[in-house]
Protein backbone atom coordinates (compact mmCIF):
# COMPACT_ATOMS: atom_id res chain seq x y z
CA UNK A 1 0.00 0.00 0.00
CA UNK A 2 1.74 3.75 -0.69
CA UNK A 3 -0.73 5.40 1.67
CA UNK A 4 0.40 5.36 5.11
CA UNK A 5 -2.10 6.34 6.86
CA UNK A 6 -4.32 3.70 5.75
CA UNK A 7 -5.73 1.23 7.99
CA UNK A 8 -5.72 -2.69 7.25
CA UNK A 9 -8.69 -5.00 8.50
CA UNK A 10 -8.26 -9.03 7.90
CA UNK A 11 -11.21 -11.21 7.91
CA UNK A 12 -11.98 -14.75 6.28
CA UNK A 13 -12.64 -15.57 3.23
CA UNK A 14 -15.51 -16.35 1.38
CA UNK A 15 -16.15 -17.71 -1.90
CA UNK A 16 -17.77 -14.06 -3.57
CA UNK A 17 -14.64 -12.59 -2.85
CA UNK A 18 -12.40 -14.99 -4.91
CA UNK A 19 -12.90 -13.14 -8.16
CA UNK A 20 -11.60 -9.77 -6.74
CA UNK A 21 -8.83 -11.18 -3.79
CA UNK A 22 -5.28 -10.53 -3.78
CA UNK A 23 -3.18 -13.14 -2.22
CA UNK A 24 0.58 -13.05 -1.46
CA UNK A 25 2.18 -16.45 -0.96
CA UNK A 26 5.96 -17.01 0.40
CA UNK A 27 7.51 -19.35 -1.20
CA UNK A 28 10.92 -21.49 -0.44
CA UNK A 29 12.82 -21.79 -3.29
CA UNK A 30 12.60 -20.51 -6.44
CA UNK A 31 8.70 -19.20 -7.12
CA UNK A 32 8.43 -19.99 -10.82
CA UNK A 33 8.70 -23.41 -10.01
CA UNK A 34 5.76 -23.48 -7.47
CA UNK A 35 3.73 -20.78 -10.53
CA UNK A 36 1.73 -24.26 -11.53
CA UNK A 37 0.84 -25.50 -8.30
CA UNK A 38 -0.61 -22.67 -7.06
CA UNK A 39 -2.84 -22.50 -10.55
CA UNK A 40 -4.15 -26.12 -9.95
CA UNK A 41 -5.18 -24.62 -6.13
CA UNK A 42 -7.00 -21.83 -7.05
CA UNK A 43 -8.78 -23.85 -10.07
CA UNK A 44 -9.74 -26.63 -7.34
CA UNK A 45 -11.83 -23.93 -5.27
CA UNK A 46 -13.08 -22.67 -8.27
CA UNK A 47 -12.68 -23.84 -12.01
CA UNK A 48 -14.16 -20.56 -13.10
CA UNK A 49 -11.66 -18.91 -11.66
CA UNK A 50 -8.85 -17.83 -13.98
CA UNK A 51 -5.36 -15.98 -11.74
CA UNK A 52 -2.96 -14.37 -12.43
CA UNK A 53 0.06 -14.87 -11.02
CA UNK A 54 3.47 -12.46 -10.63
CA UNK A 55 5.84 -11.88 -8.19
CA UNK A 56 5.46 -9.62 -5.69
CA UNK A 57 8.82 -7.60 -6.82
CA UNK A 58 7.02 -7.20 -10.38
CA UNK A 59 3.75 -5.94 -9.23
CA UNK A 60 5.78 -3.23 -7.25
CA UNK A 61 7.97 -2.38 -10.63
CA UNK A 62 4.38 -2.20 -12.48
CA UNK A 63 3.51 -0.04 -9.36
CA UNK A 64 6.52 2.09 -9.02
CA UNK A 65 6.40 2.80 -12.67
CA UNK A 66 3.08 5.00 -12.03
CA UNK A 67 4.54 6.67 -9.54
CA UNK A 68 7.71 7.22 -11.34
CA UNK A 69 5.45 8.98 -14.45
CA UNK A 70 3.33 11.25 -11.76
CA UNK A 71 6.75 12.12 -9.81
CA UNK A 72 8.25 12.92 -13.33
CA UNK A 73 5.83 15.49 -14.14
CA UNK A 74 5.03 17.43 -11.05
CA UNK A 75 9.20 17.47 -11.43
CA UNK A 76 9.66 19.00 -14.56
CA UNK A 77 6.33 21.38 -13.83
CA UNK A 78 8.12 22.51 -10.79
CA UNK A 79 11.41 22.94 -12.88
CA UNK A 80 9.15 25.11 -15.70
CA UNK A 81 7.57 26.74 -12.83
CA UNK A 82 10.89 27.42 -11.04
CA UNK A 83 12.27 28.63 -14.42
CA UNK A 84 9.89 31.26 -15.41
CA UNK A 85 10.03 32.68 -11.71
CA UNK A 86 13.90 32.85 -12.12
CA UNK A 87 13.30 34.81 -15.26
CA UNK A 88 10.78 37.22 -13.87
CA UNK A 89 12.90 37.51 -10.60
CA UNK A 90 15.86 38.93 -12.36
CA UNK A 91 14.22 41.03 -14.73
CA UNK A 92 11.98 42.67 -12.10
CA UNK A 93 14.71 43.01 -10.00
CA UNK A 94 16.98 44.59 -12.75
CA UNK A 95 14.91 47.20 -14.32
CA UNK A 96 14.43 48.28 -10.69
CA UNK A 97 17.69 48.35 -9.99
CA UNK A 98 18.07 50.42 -13.36
CA UNK A 99 15.31 52.80 -12.30
CA UNK A 100 17.93 53.82 -9.18
CA UNK A 101 20.62 54.54 -11.67
CA UNK A 102 20.89 58.33 -10.57
CA UNK A 103 20.05 57.91 -6.65
CA UNK A 104 23.30 55.83 -7.20
CA UNK A 105 25.40 57.90 -8.87
CA UNK A 106 24.28 60.68 -6.08
CA UNK A 107 24.95 58.45 -3.62
CA UNK A 108 28.15 58.01 -4.85
CA UNK A 109 28.98 61.74 -5.60
CA UNK A 110 28.22 62.45 -2.11
CA UNK A 111 30.76 59.88 -0.80
CA UNK A 112 29.09 56.57 0.01
CA UNK A 113 31.09 53.87 -0.09
CA UNK A 114 30.39 51.65 -2.92
CA UNK A 115 29.39 48.83 -0.22
CA UNK A 116 27.14 51.10 1.20
CA UNK A 117 25.14 51.43 -2.04
CA UNK A 118 25.32 47.95 -2.83
CA UNK A 119 23.69 47.30 0.61
CA UNK A 120 21.23 50.16 0.51
CA UNK A 121 20.27 49.05 -2.64
CA UNK A 122 19.85 45.23 -1.80
CA UNK A 123 17.82 46.41 1.45
CA UNK A 124 14.73 47.20 -0.64
CA UNK A 125 14.55 43.76 -1.80
CA UNK A 126 13.85 42.10 2.04
CA UNK A 127 10.31 42.87 2.38
CA UNK A 128 9.35 41.34 -0.80
CA UNK A 129 11.72 38.13 -0.18
CA UNK A 130 9.88 37.71 2.78
CA UNK A 131 6.52 37.93 1.90
CA UNK A 132 7.38 35.84 -1.24
CA UNK A 133 8.94 33.12 0.83
CA UNK A 134 5.96 32.97 3.37
CA UNK A 135 3.77 32.77 0.31
CA UNK A 136 5.45 29.98 -1.04
CA UNK A 137 5.72 27.93 2.13
CA UNK A 138 2.25 28.44 2.69
CA UNK A 139 1.34 27.22 -0.97
CA UNK A 140 4.30 24.64 -1.02
CA UNK A 141 2.84 23.07 3.13
CA UNK A 142 -1.17 23.37 1.14
CA UNK A 143 -0.08 21.18 -1.52
CA UNK A 144 1.94 18.75 -0.63
CA UNK A 145 -0.91 16.99 1.08
CA UNK A 146 -2.30 16.42 -2.23
CA UNK A 147 1.37 15.15 -3.58
CA UNK A 148 1.46 12.44 -0.82
CA UNK A 149 -1.40 10.88 -1.67
CA UNK A 150 0.33 10.19 -5.18
CA UNK A 151 3.57 9.40 -4.19
CA UNK A 152 4.90 7.47 -0.87
CA UNK A 153 7.47 8.65 1.19
CA UNK A 154 6.48 12.38 0.84
CA UNK A 155 6.41 13.99 3.94
CA UNK A 156 4.01 17.18 4.76
CA UNK A 157 7.03 19.06 5.73
CA UNK A 158 10.13 18.51 4.00
CA UNK A 159 12.95 21.14 5.70
CA UNK A 160 15.80 20.24 3.41
CA UNK A 161 13.39 21.05 -0.08
CA UNK A 162 11.60 24.11 1.98
CA UNK A 163 15.59 25.54 2.46
CA UNK A 164 16.78 25.00 -1.28
CA UNK A 165 13.78 26.66 -2.22
CA UNK A 166 14.28 29.51 -0.24
CA UNK A 167 18.30 29.23 -1.19
CA UNK A 168 17.26 29.35 -4.76
CA UNK A 169 15.25 32.71 -4.37
CA UNK A 170 17.78 34.33 -2.49
CA UNK A 171 20.49 33.56 -4.70
CA UNK A 172 18.31 34.67 -7.85
CA UNK A 173 17.47 38.04 -6.16
CA UNK A 174 20.92 38.85 -5.33
CA UNK A 175 22.71 37.67 -8.71
CA UNK A 176 19.30 40.04 -10.28
CA UNK A 177 20.32 42.39 -8.27
CA UNK A 178 24.13 42.53 -7.65
CA UNK A 179 25.08 42.53 -11.35
CA UNK A 180 23.18 45.94 -12.56
CA UNK A 181 24.56 47.51 -9.09
CA UNK A 182 28.34 46.98 -9.91
CA UNK A 183 27.39 47.81 -13.54
CA UNK A 184 25.75 51.12 -12.03
CA UNK A 185 28.69 51.77 -10.21
CA UNK A 186 30.98 51.70 -13.09
CA UNK A 187 29.21 54.15 -14.63
CA UNK A 188 31.03 57.49 -15.20
CA UNK A 189 29.14 60.02 -12.39
CA UNK A 190 29.51 63.00 -14.23
CA UNK A 191 27.70 61.80 -17.17
CA UNK A 192 24.88 59.86 -15.54
CA UNK A 193 24.14 62.69 -13.65
CA UNK A 194 23.99 64.98 -16.34
CA UNK A 195 22.13 62.54 -18.47
CA UNK A 196 19.55 61.75 -16.02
Amino acid sequence: MSDGDAVEAYWPAKLADMPSMTLVVKTIGEPHEQLDQARAIVESLNPKLFPYIWKLKTGFRRNAEGLEKVAMVVSLLGLVAISMAGIGIIGLVAYSVSQRTKEIAIRLALGAKRLQVMVAVLKQFCWPIALGTLAGVGTAAATSRLLRKFLFGIGNLDPLSYAAAIAVLVVLVGLAAVIPVRRALQLDLAKTLHYE
